[in-house]
Parts: C-alpha cells; sequence; structure tokens
C-alpha cells in the first residue's frame, strides 16, 4: 500500500489530477452547503403551508 502512495506522490501528473478531483469535490460540497442554507428558509414556509392547508 505504501508503495502505491510513494509512487502517487512521485509522479507530478497524477498528484495534480488527485488534488484537482479533491478540489472539485470540496467545492461541490460548499456549493451545496450554500444552496442548503438559502432553501431552508423558503422550505420552511413551505412546510408551514401544508400543515395549515391541512387543518
Amino acid at each position: 500500500m505504501m508503495e502505491v502512495l510513494i509512487t502517487l506522490f512521485v509522479n507530478p501528473g497524477v498528484l495534480f489530477v488527485f488534488t484537482l478531483g479533491i478540489s472539485v469535490l470540496l467545492l461541490l460540497g460548499f456549493a451545496r452547503l450554500l444552496k442548503r442554507q438559502q432553501n431552508r428558509p423558503l422550505g420552511a414556509d413551505q412546510e408551514n403551508l401544508k400543515f395549515t392547508r391541512k387543518k
């Protein structure tokens, strides 16, 4: 296992792709969190509307 990690870190192209993939994943997660925070009040309002309609 260590040999594989060493070869990955020695190869600059693989390291570049690896870091690029991680940064893209982090950006997607961050964007999703921001979107979720923006949609939360709207979602709460929709839930309240559903409850009032049921009554």
